[in-house]
């Protein structure tokens, strides 16, 4: 089997809205902190000395739906064909960046990236819900040259004003991805629910024909999500072309942050083994991000910490993170108290609405030979149930004592306690 390497990326986003810009490189400090490059070649095995690999664009597709679909940002535009242009805009400057890239560097790669998802719908909703589904392919299918006259996403992008010489050009010029980048996340996977009596009015739209709201599926769907695991593999049965996951990250406790990485890395270690050629997962955030909860539409200083956090004076300290990624790196292994502990996306809480589709009964416990409980002592007292309280929202297994099982003036109470 061959190994899955691990990549680190920083956030570089720099965007616009209205006439203010935002830039994650200046915020984080990184831009003018060289030492951080230090830091992070002591994750890795390897530096190279130059650059081969090159993602011109990042995103087409979802920079496309969120600048000319929905105006979160610059241009703020919301109408199909703005959303059509910036997506064959994108990828053309896709081509044509690497084909000038190549020119001086023959071996470049083009690694192209896209947020991959999938959505899940109400039955009534199921049409929309397969046609997204094509959808989240257009980035590769157009930059491998797929499209046809006559299939769905030709037929889509001819109803939204782009020309039949538009899309025959990326068949003239092929420029298939050398690594295909997966951009996958909890809230990747969305619901569409035409319950819409259940939310709020910023979460509901539509598309001409039906009115729904759309919501992370993690929070309304009863049988939880797909996960990786299914949708890389949805991903290679498409393509065949090596695979990178190319942003893993969950702005959560320390706990959840190891559950989530070490999950997706088991997902792809199990796809490897089955002949999926996944050649890397990337840690992204080196460094954490700014105001990504608000989709980086203004500014309120939120900060979500990654491999490192800045959150201190003396520099940017590595967290439980940085120290998985440094085994893994090393060994391949990591064991952590909080690993065997379910993360808050396969735990009953997560649902925030009334479920849909298949009850599934989700088991909250952990069991005793996985992982050593933490014993809080005091059962009744304040303190100890609001530990209690923060161990059960952490996913962390304990054990809570009173002391008619815990006498802590009693040494042989305490020994038998532990015991």
């Amino acid at each position: 089997m061959s190994k899955i390497a691990i990549w680190g990326g920083v956030e570089c986003t720099v965007n616009r809205v209205g006439d203010q810009y935002y830039d994650q490189l200046e915020r984080s400090g990184h831009a003018a902190r060289l030492s951080d490059l230090a830091l992070f070649a002591e994750l890795v095995a390897e530096r190279c000395p130059w650059v081969k690999d090159f993602s011109p664009i990042n995103e087409p597709l979802t920079t496309a739906r969120f600048s000319g679909l929905y105006g979160h940002w610059y241009s703020h535009e919301r109408n199909v064909l703005s959303f059509a242009k910036a997506l064959i805009h994108q990828c053309k400057a896709t081509v044509l960046a690497m084909n000038a890239i190549r020119e001086v560097i023959p071996d470049a790669r083009l690694v192209q990236t896209e947020d991959f998802g999938k959505t899940h719908s109400m039955e009534k909703l199921q049409y929309q819900a397969d046609f997204e589904n094509e959808r989240r392919f257009i980035t590769f299918d157009l930059l491998t040259g797929r499209p046809k006259e006559g299939d769905s996403m030709w037929q889509y992008l001819i109803s939204l004003g782009i020309s039949k010489e538009e899309i025959l050009w990326f068949s003239e010029h092929p420029c298939p991805p050398d690594v295909l980048g997966i951009n996958y996340y909890v809230t990747s996977e969305r619901f569409l629910d035409d319950r819409v009596s259940l939310y709020t009015p910023e979460q509901i739209g539509g598309n001409g024909e039906h009115t729904y709201a759309d919501v992370e599926a993690v929070r309304v769907r009863a049988e939880g999500i797909d996960g990786p695991e299914i949708l890389f593999r949805e991903v290679w049965n498409r393509y065949h072309l090596p695979i990178a996951i190319t942003e893993v990250h969950v702005g959560c406790s320390r706990e959840e942050q190891l559950r989530w990485f070490m999950g997706i890395y088991q997902a792809a270690q199990k796809l490897v083994k089955q002949k999926v050629n996944i050649v890397a997962l990337t840690a992204w955030n080196l460094l954490g991000c700014y105001d990504w909860n608000h989709l980086l539409t203004k500014q309120t200083d939120h900060y979500e910490s990654g491999v490192f956090d800045l959150r201190f004076a003396d520099g940017p300290r590595m967290t439980a993170l940085a120290h998985m990624i440094k085994s893994l790196t090393e060994t391949g292994t990591y064991h952590h108290a909080a690993l065997p502990g379910k993360g808050w996306w396969d735990r009953p809480t997560r649902l925030l609405y009334p479920p849909t589709g298949k009850e599934q009964v989700v088991d909250d416990t952990v069991e005793a030979s996985d992982a050593k409980p933490i014993m809080i002592i005091g059962a009744s007292g304040t303190l100890a149930t609001a530990f209690k309280h923060l161990a059960y929202e952490r996913g962390l297994p304990c054990v809570s004592l009173g002391r008619d099982a815990l006498n802590i003036f009693d040494e042989v109470s305490i020994l038998v306690s532990v015991i």
